[in-house]
């Protein structure tokens, strides 16, 4: 077999995954445990781990739903049930940060009921918003957003919460639309005066970048929607799709730092390396939808077929990794032979990729973190 492991870091069992950071040379794990939140870095290279130490315990939330009923339930701690409830409604949503759960409850009659609810279940504040057709609710690690679309626009509404307090603590009106986040930026990107804009907001609900266009974060949620869990990683690029353009947002200083060209028939973009003049993106070209791997002039440098629900593709010069988000949710895992991609294994059900470095990959399986290396010939 061409592709073998390297190391493998399992997730204590007190523990579940609860975020995601990859720099340089190194992985930071985020672990929802019993006792605390906990941080591990492991070393890229030998598979070393060590633990940074615990943070106190914050709410998470789940939510589950049956064909009639929806059951929203909060956890204190990994294990540890403090809370539940059955609903019934045309939509349902919950986050849990910090102190606090809000959960969004649209009515038929168009009403949403926005709930501020601490530990105990109990409801500290609530709020009612008619003329409501749909809501979306993100958090950061600092924030829960929530943002309502109405069919008159002025009664659209984007609302910041503090989830330390359970206040509303800012509200725009006149705005609103679908929600993405990551560890530390909102996204909003709906209608505005006939225009798709898109705004992002930073931890502390500061609006730091506006622009006419589409928004996604590279290289983890490459659709202008909320995948599931994908709040939980962190990410390396803003990028704004509009009619013509990409634009490329630095993620830590918010500048705008490129502005390429749409390559043809551009539905969503999967991976963006500047520094290795490499832009990957999903096509459709005559009739049929292919991932495709252009250099920055333009230039196709290889492609293969989508696999049913693909959500996330990564890779380096040497190897590919195509993630199925909900059909088998499995990792297939290619050699780049220009111009193709040649399938060399799958991992699976319940595997995705994290990281690709070389002809080295890492994978999840929902228990342990395991680094293989592609020893075959490219």
């Amino acid at each position: 077999m061409a592709i073998t492991p390297l190391w493998t870091y399992k997730i204590p069992s007190d523990c579940i995954f609860d975020g995601i950071d990859v720099r340089d040379e190194w992985i930071t794990l985020t672990l929802y445990c019993k006792e605390e939140i906990r941080t591990v870095v492991i070393e890229l290279a030998s598979g070393k781990a060590t633990v940074k130490g615990g943070k106190p315990l914050e709410l998470r939330g789940t939510i589950e739903k049956k064909t009639d009923f929806t059951i929203l339930r909060c956890f204190y701690g990994y294990g540890n049930r403090i809370w539940s409830r059955i609903m019934r409604g045309l939509k349902i949503g919950m986050i849990c940060r910090k102190e606090v759960c809000v959960t969004g409850f649209l009515r038929p009659n168009y009403n949403l009921e926005i709930s501020v609810v601490n530990s105990k279940g109990t409801v500290l504040e609530s709020l009612n918003v008619g003329n409501t057709l749909d809501f979306s609710i993100g958090a950061t690690n600092n924030l829960i957003v929530v943002s309502t679309i109405s069919p008159y626009p002025e009664y659209s509404a984007v609302l910041f919460i503090d989830p330390a307090t359970g206040s509303i603590i800012d509200e725009y009106t006149g705005f609103g639309g679908i929600v993405i986040a990551s560890p530390s930026l909102i996204v909003v990107h709906g209608e505005h005066e006939n225009k798709r804009i898109t705004r992002v907001y930073n931890d502390d609900g500061e609006e730091v970048i506006s622009d006419e266009g589409t928004a996604v974060f590279v290289p983890f949620n490459p659709y202008p929607f909320q995948l599931p869990g994908i709040e939980a990683y962190s990410e390396e690029y803003l990028v704004v799709i509009d009619k013509y353009n990409l634009k490329v947002y630095n993620t830590i200083d918010y500048n705008l730092e490129y502005i390429l060209v749409k390559p043809p028939y551009t539905r969503a973009v999967f991976n963006l390396n500047p520094e290795e003049d490499i832009i990957t993106v999903l096509s459709r070209i005559s009739g049929f939808p292919l991932i495709v791997s252009y250099n920055l002039k333009g230039e196709t440098l290889w492609y293969t077929h989508i696999v049913r629900n693909v959500s996330r593709v990564l890779h380096s010069n040497s190897i590919v990794a195509v993630f199925d988000e909900g059909y088998r949710k499995e990792t297939r895992v290619g050699v780049i032979k220009q111009p193709l991609v040649i399938e060399e294994d799958r991992f699976g059900p319940g595997i995705e990729p994290l990281h690709i470095w070389g002809r080295n990959i890492v994978l999840f399986d929902g228990s342990k973190i395991t680094a293989y290396t592609y020893e075959g010939k490219t």
